[in-house]
């Protein structure tokens, strides 16, 4: 008797055991297109902005995921290559610019982004197409 309660207590525990689940199956099939995900800087007249830097990165763990240097217009935020490092759900990147003002690079922008993946390509959420800087 002892022996059947314990195959039905180690059956009920082993079918209340939560299975890992991975977010994206290993034999997914893809396009070979890689997507980058950015947004422009301008003034109040729709001037695109010299930024000296910018750097993305994760808001919870601060890990880097791109950074760019003396470039106008359109800025990345995130490519196919940071995939991995973000949620598929959506992760939070803060997006910072700086621009070299008497010599120093002073915070020019600051922007939250949720950005999230589709197991083949990053996809934008949540955040803006343009910052702009008064």
């Amino acid at each position: 008797m002892k022996i059947y309660t314990f195959f039905g207590l180690l059956t009920m525990l082993l079918a209340c055991t939560k299975t890992e689940t991975k977010e994206c199956p290993d034999d997914i099939q893809c396009t070979e297109v890689f997507v980058t995900i950015g947004v422009k800087v301008q003034d109040a007249f729709g001037n695109d902005i010299l930024l000296s830097s910018s750097v993305s990165a994760l808001e919870i763990s601060g890990k880097e995921l791109y950074k760019e240097q003396e470039k106008t217009g359109y800025h990345t935020i995130v490519t196919d290559l940071s995939k991995g490092d973000i949620s598929k759900n959506g992760s939070v990147v803060i997006f910072k610019g700086y621009k070299k003002i008497a010599g120093e690079e002073v915070l020019i922008c600051s922007e939250k982004f949720i950005i999230g993946h589709d197991c083949c390509h990053v996809l934008k959420l949540a955040g803006k197409d343009i910052i702009t800087i008064p």
